[in-house]
């Protein structure tokens, strides 16, 4: 078993997104929480985000470790998710139209999931590499 560079960065790659997008998430969400107050919507979008930071850090952390590689791809595609929950987020939390049908939120956005496909497609491909 050759060990390469692949689970170390996907697991780096799932802490950092997790901690970015899940502060960003977190924090947008409760600017409209305290705005508008806690609605049912709001509730299951931040329980949702929630998760999915839990599930970003324990991968990453047992991608770096390369033990558990189900839970390791589990947390790069709860990575994945947060770069969905990203643009659905910024649409929910912004009340300008022109905002989010300009063209840098669409680049923004494409950025961001490829960001979230990448230690996904490490994650896999490094499976040999765990225990």
């Amino acid at each position: 078993m050759r060990k390469t560079w692949k689970p170390i960065t996907a697991g780096i790659l799932d802490i950092i997104y997790g901690w970015s997008v899940g502060s960003i998430l977190m924090l947008g969400m409760l600017w409209g929480i305290a705005e508008d107050g806690l609605g049912t919507s709001d509730f299951i979008f931040l329980s949702s985000a929630f998760i999915m930071v839990c599930l970003a850090f324990a991968g990453g952390i047992y991608a770096t470790l390369r033990k558990r590689w189900w839970l390791s791809l589990v947390g790069s595609i709860g990575a994945f998710f947060l770069a969905v929950l990203l643009p659905v987020g910024l649409i929910i939390a912004m009340t300008l139209s022109s905002f989010i049908s300009s063209a840098p939120f669409v680049v923004f956005g494409l950025i961001a999931i490829i960001a979230g496909i990448t230690p996904v497609v490490l994650t896999a491909l490094s499976k040999n590499e765990f225990k």
